[in-house]
């Protein structure tokens, strides 16, 4: 109870003192004026009523000092009011001095949060308030100026954000600096520029794209006559220091000379992690200034191309590069499928018909033998070159794909499936993306040729009685998928002798390596074994 009577308590002096506090400050000044000269009249009346009657009995009449009393008493009042006025007088000019300092510093503050920032308090003195003026007004200065670098900072960041952006289009590089180019004239409202690139292969430079140049000037800029070289261009042809970023007279507006107002232009060096990429130019009239700021903003734009640039000629080269080599490889397996044919040709014409001649021969010879024991050797003899015909012929197809060539891949696997596997009892689940028709030859024939080395090792390894084979498409990939549950094998145990180094299962991880994919091989003992190969592949050029 005590307690909570002691809480109360303090609540309430809380209360008085917040009121005491929340008195406006002219009401406080006039109290601290005025009260002490009403306390002094209350005081000096009071006396005169009380203790100066004592005093005054003494000397004179008790007539004379009731009217003493009331004299004084009257005199006292007089003096206290006039003096209360006069109080009240100079209360009201300190108020002045006082209030108008800070209200002016109050509508500082108003005008300052109303986004006038150019609104300063007047420093009347130097005393307390004076210097409440002054730090206000180095606030707002400081506000100022940390408005004025998140304006430059926001600028700068909405510069090289447009950079950036136009830098992520899938555009030729051409029109990926005609977008960055007309972005830097934006942010430094400038009119005209152009940007060189230097083709190393050639040693020699080419306008790569221009904005807002007058026809005059675009005359010269075409021109590739070594004698009409701006001092820009002489530069980045020489094999000196790198130009870095300068701001220089221009000869060649000089010559054409009906540019008035415009003589010099801002050059921005383009510089690759090796050599020089090619020079940005801005034409500048002759009023505007560049600040150190703006310079600076220039250099890192300037970094930013010159990897957009280097970059770009990065993806060409490599572009170049990866075009070449699925030429080569195309080549390469086209070389090796028309050996194949060539082969299969050779068994199927030559040794074939070569193999049927000696057969009819040999069964003409065993009739015509009358030993029983020479036609017996002649009859094994047919049985042999019968079994290798039939071998040959075998080879001769394997070697050689008809429906891969003329029905593509799908038809082709189902082939195999259907020549392979199921005519050795196996029950085979097949699953093929009908999105999916043709592809690339060295596509189809890699596939083609895993599939056909895996479903040999089906027939004559696994003991296999169930296959499945599934042909999908995803994010741009590829997937051939081959499982069976045969007896399977230790990979761990059997890596040397089957898991790469077999020439078969090498083969099949070589051909998809070619094609920059991979071939994956999981198996255990009595688990079965699937083979998983990925091929990267845009599935849009299929037709």
């Amino acid at each position: 109870m005590n307690k909570i009577t002691q809480i109360n308590r303090e609540g309430i002096w809380r209360k008085f003192v917040d009121a005491f506090f929340s008195v406006p400050v002219r009401i406080k000044i006039g109290g601290i004026i005025a009260l002490p000269v009403l306390i002094l009249g209350v005081v000096l009346n009071y006396w005169i009523q009380t203790g100066l009657s004592d005093w005054l009995s003494w000397k004179v009449e008790p007539g004379q000092v009731q009217a003493a009393m009331e004299s004084g008493s009257r005199s006292v009042l007089l003096v206290t009011g006039i003096t209360a006025l006069f109080s009240l007088l100079l209360t009201g000019v300190l108020m002045l001095m006082l209030t108008k300092p800070l209200l002016e510093l109050s509508d500082v503050a108003k005008n300052v949060a109303e986004g006038n920032t150019k609104s300063r308090a007047r420093i009347w003195s130097s005393d307390e308030i004076g210097m409440v003026g002054e730090s206000v007004n180095a606030m707002i200065d400081h506000l100022v100026e940390s408005q004025d670098d998140l304006k430059k900072t926001n600028r700068n960041l909405r510069a090289l954000n447009r950079v950036a952006n136009a830098a992520t289009q899938k555009i030729e590089i051409h029109d990926i600096l005609y977008l960055i180019l007309n972005s830097i004239l934006e942010t430094f409202h400038l009119q005209s520029g152009w940007i060189y690139l230097f083709d190393a292969e050639r040693e020699a430079l080419h306008l790569a794209t221009w904005s807002g140049v007058p026809e005059e000037l675009q005359i010269s800029l075409l021109n590739q006559e070594n004698g009409n070289l701006c001092t820009c261009r002489d530069e980045l042809s020489d094999e000196g220091d790198r130009l870095n970023l300068q701001i220089k007279n221009c000869n060649r507006v000089e010559k054409i000379g009906s540019l008035d107002g415009c003589h010099r232009h801002i050059s921005i060096d383009l510089v690759g992690s090796e050599n020089k990429l090619g020079l940005i130019n801005l034409l500048l009239d002759d009023d505007v200034e560049i600040s150190k700021d703006d310079l600076t903003l220039l250099e890192t734009i300037g970094a930013q191309v010159s990897e957009i640039v280097e970059n770009a000629w990065l993806q060409l080269k490599l572009s170049e590069k990866e075009a070449t080599r699925k030429t080569l490889l195309e080549a390469l397996v086209r070389a090796e499928e028309d050996e194949r044919s060539r082969l299969a040709m050779r068994l199927h014409d030559d040794a074939g018909q070569n193999m049927t001649s000696l057969l009819i021969r040999l069964k003409a010879l065993e009739k015509r033998t009358n030993s029983i024991e020479l036609g017996q050797e002649v009859a094994e003899l047919c049985t042999h070159f019968s079994e290798t015909i039939t071998k040959i012929q075998g080879i001769a197809y394997e070697l050689r794909s008809v429906v891969l060539e003329e029905l593509g891949i799908e038809a082709a696997i189902r082939n195999l499936v259907k020549e392979m596997l199921e005519v050795s009892g196996i029950t085979v689940a097949c699953e093929f993306d009908t999105s999916i028709k043709r592809i690339p030859f060295e596509f189809e024939t890699c596939l083609y040729r895993i599939a056909q080395e895996s479903m040999t090792n089906i027939v004559r390894h696994s003991n296999a009685t169930e296959v499945k084979v599934k042909f999908t498409q995803k994010d741009m990939k590829l997937f051939l998928a081959i499982e069976d549950n045969g007896m399977g094998f230790d990979m761990s145990s059997r890596s040397e002798e089957i898991g790469y180094a077999h020439i078969g299962l090498r083969g099949m991880r070589e051909r998809a390596q070619l094609l920059g994919g991979s071939l994956d091989i999981n198996s255990e003992p009595d688990e079965g074994t699937s083979i998983r190969v990925t091929l990267p592949y845009e599935l849009e050029t299929t037709k």
